[in-house]
């Protein structure tokens, strides 16, 4: 499975890779640092592989582009590709965020600061762990 851990703060992409390294075999692990990349990166995946991201760690705070506007225009993407669209696990440090975003179509959420138990566990509730 293709990952792709989209945060601006090394520190966390880190953290998040070593976390899902403890629990989930992944084919690969990318990582970007804006929603702008992320979404250049899923496309790319696609026009040159046909290949499709099976879990999204995004970041919903970010500069260049947001990760809302990020995960509105991969979701847009995967509709017009018709495929399996990728599980989206979004991280924000404040609710306000969640409850701006609530018609996101994103698959399960995290409050920053996370442990490694949280992340295990939406990752098992996900059926990937």
């Amino acid at each position: 499975m293709l990952i792709l851990i989209v945060d601006d703060n090394p520190v966390q992409v880190a953290l998040l890779k070593s976390y899902i390294d403890d629990v989930y075999y992944a084919d690969t692990i990318i990582s970007v640092s804006n929603g702008k990349e992320a979404v250049e990166t899923v496309n790319g995946f696609h026009n040159s592989s046909n290949k499709h991201f099976g879990l999204i760690l995004l970041d919903l705070i970010m500069p260049v582009m947001s990760g809302e506007s990020a995960l509105v225009e991969i979701r847009r993407l995967e509709k017009e590709w018709k495929v399996e669209p990728s599980k989206i696990v979004v991280q924000t440090c404040k609710e306000k965020h969640l409850i701006d975003g609530v018609d996101l179509d994103y698959d399960a959420y995290v409050f920053k600061p996370y442990s490694r138990e949280k992340i295990n566990t939406i990752l098992r509730d996900l059926n990937l762990g």
